[in-house]
Parts: structure tokens; sequence; C-alpha cells
């Protein structure tokens, strides 16, 4: 939702979805800045238990968890998300990012296309009604 409302669809969103390397050091890394920032893991096992590929997949098809939520007492309802089921690579993702913003206020997001299929993928009823506010937004350019 909060790509959707950057790529200049206006609507409410209550959490912030993120697609993570899942290299070690990586994941380490995140779990510190998120902590430091107040975030407190949904969950009562730790993100790194799913560094590993197969395990996240494992979770998916067993559990149907397809994010490890964090959840911030002092911010409310925002939720921040670590999506485990997204249909292409981190690296896919990555080289076809878009930067957003300027110098410390600088985002990178999924580019406009690969958010309209990571939406498809997702199928649900909010997904479906932003990939026809996203396709409207693009044949309006």
């Amino acid at each position: 939702g909060l790509a959707v409302n950057i790529y200049g669809v206006q609507r409410a969103t209550a959490d912030i979805d993120l697609i993570l390397d899942f290299e070690e050091e990586n994941v380490r890394r995140f779990l510190s800045v998120i902590k430091k920032c107040g975030y407190n893991s949904s969950l009562p096992v730790e993100l790194t238990n799913f560094i590993s590929e197969e395990k996240r997949k494992e979770i998916v098809s067993q559990r149907n968890l397809i994010a490890y939520s964090f959840f911030n007492s002092s911010a409310g309802l925002m939720t921040v998300d670590v999506l485990f089921d997204v249909p292409v690579s981190f690296v896919w993702l990555w080289k076809n990012r878009t930067t957003h913003g300027e110098n410390e206020n600088e985002i990178q997001l999924v580019s406009f296309n690969d958010l309209i299929e990571l939406k498809k993928y997702s199928n649900r009823e909010q997904d479906k009604t932003d990939i026809v506010s996203l396709l409207k937004l693009k044949s309006d350019e």
C-alpha cells in the first residue's frame, strides 16, 4: 500500500511491506535497525530462523504465513511486514527497483511493473483494486 501511494494512488494502509535479501548478515542488520526503531516481533520465533529459502517456503505452505510482522506500540496500527511469499527473487526486484526521494530521505521501491506483478500474485481484493488504479494512473500519463 505504501508503494501504491508513492506511485500516486491515494489510499489508506496500516503496514509497510518489505522484501529482504535473506543473506544472514543482512537479516541481522535489519533486525538491529528495526529494534532501534522500537519495533518488536509479532511471532514467538526469530526472523533469523527463516534465512533459509527452504524454511520460508515450508512455513508458507504448511502454515500459510506469507509475512513476518513487527509492531511498535507507540506507532499505533502501523506494522512492518517482511514478505516471505513473492513470485520472483530479491535479486530481480533489486535490479529493477526505482529510487524515490533524495539523500537521507531516499528509499528504494519495487518498479511500477513489478509492483503490479506482486499485486497480481497476491490476488486479494485490495490488490485487484490497486492494479486498476495503478493502470489508470499509467494510462493517464
